[in-house]
């Protein structure tokens, strides 16, 4: 039990570190360093679990203090994501404003945060020095639920992420969105959103796409840049540039740019040199994770419309940012998985060595996978974490 809470919650702090980066100002620290240590005790808890069914009485303690510490950062993340949750229903320009500014009750509230933050890394410090005392040993792996948290915001392209999700409830998805990437009949450069809540897949879709041997061959050149709520223009700029011309640290390429170079340069020399190699290429360049209404206005400059079509792919989790980069074709807004869908992927990671649930557990399996939601990324998580337990129906009830 206490192996399964802490891997959840070390999945929870993952998320939160994304999700919420902009209210985290000033507690961030902590809160990454809660992670790192609750990784570092996750690989000792099996070790634990398992002494403790033999009898071993004396590590009972242990493993009540690491669920209490547990309970407790959970409670913290669930303030945490009040806050958050009560600022982006906030809409219009002060909105805006609030995302990336603190009013004073959400001071108050992070002062309070980080208050606890402190006592619960003092029973962490605890908690590890004690392992000793009770000759718990590490077994080796992490848990799998962390490994997949760890994958959620993987802003590479090239991640070997989970072939599953491409082929389990994104079939659609994928065509329409290579249908309006390949469209011939549109010229003009186009920007082209995915739209949805944190851990539809937004990314991985677009992951998929963008390696698509299809797409590859019909633009000439292409970027993938993850933007986040903290991004500079210039910075953004430049790692565009870096990625289409093929900058490199010395003078390997035709442009004879090297990134020493590309350095040393200001926002308008970047904007010429991007323009001037651009403006007869058909493009693509990925926007991943964008979450202010900006962005377009900002960074448009740097991308010529050659009416040769080129295209933007863009992911996002707010429709306003969408609709304001919006040309001539509507967001694409992703949808969670349906109840069949869910128990598909789940199973497929739970049991990756057969074709089918066993009999006996499938009603337990569909109780597990709506309580993801329909997320493919939490189902993934799910999933993993369940084909690291013996596949029998108590196992399994435990986790539910």
């Amino acid at each position: 039990m206490a192996e399964f809470l802490v891997a959840k919650v070390v999945f929870q702090l993952t998320n939160l570190l994304v999700q919420e980066a902009a209210f985290l100002r000033g507690v961030r620290d902590q809160v990454e360093w809660v992670k790192t240590q609750l990784q570092l005790l996750q690989v000792f808890l099996k070790d634990a679990e398992s002494r403790k069914r033999r009898g071993d009485e004396r590590v009972e303690i242990w493993i009540r203090q690491m669920s209490g510490v547990a309970y407790e950062i959970e409670d913290v993340i669930g303030t945490i994501k009040y806050m958050g949750e009560r600022r982006h229903q906030r809409r219009g320009f002060m909105g805006t404003m609030s995302r990336y500014s603190h009013k004073p009750r959400e001071l108050i509230t992070l002062h309070e945060i980080s208050g606890k933050l402190e006592k619960i890394k003092e029973k962490i410090r605890g908690i590890s020095e004690s392992r000793a005392t009770y000759g718990i040993a590490n077994l080796g792996k992490s848990s799998a639920v962390d490994q997949s948290g760890q994958s959620l915001r993987e802003s590479s392209p090239h991640s070997d992420d989970d072939d599953d999700i491409d082929v389990i409830g994104f079939e659609n998805d994928k065509k329409e969105l290579m249908c309006r990437l390949l469209d011939r009949n549109e010229k003009a450069r186009c920007v082209i959103s995915i739209v949805g809540m944190g851990g539809l897949g937004k990314t991985t879709l677009a992951s998929k796409v963008y390696n698509d041997p299809a797409i590859k061959e019909h633009f000439d050149t292409s970027a993938w840049v993850s933007v986040s709520q903290s991004y500079r223009v210039i910075e953004l700029a430049k790692d565009v540039m870096k990625k289409v011309m093929g900058i490199k640290k010395k003078k390997e390429t035709t442009t004879g740019i090297t990134e020493e170079d590309l350095e040393q340069m200001g926002e308008e020399e970047v904007r010429e040199k991007l323009c001037d190699f651009l403006r007869d290429r058909k493009y693509l360049v990925v926007m991943d994770d964008v979450w202010s209404v900006d962005i377009w206005g900002q960074m448009h400059p740097f991308f010529p419309n050659g009416n040769n079509g080129s295209r933007i792919l863009l992911t996002t989790r707010e429709m306003e940012v969408a609709n304001r980069a919006r040309s001539s074709f509507p967001p694409y807004k992703l949808h969670t998985l349906d109840g069949t869908q869910s128990l598909e992927l789940l199973c497929r990671k739970a049991f990756p060595l057969k074709e089918d649930v066993p009999a006996d557990m499938k009603e337990l399996a569909k109780r597990l996978a709506k309580r993801c939601g329909g997320l493919p990324l939490a189902l993934v998580a799910l999933g993993g974490l369940l084909s690291g337990k013996d596949s029998t129906y108590d196992a399994w009830w435990s986790v539910a």
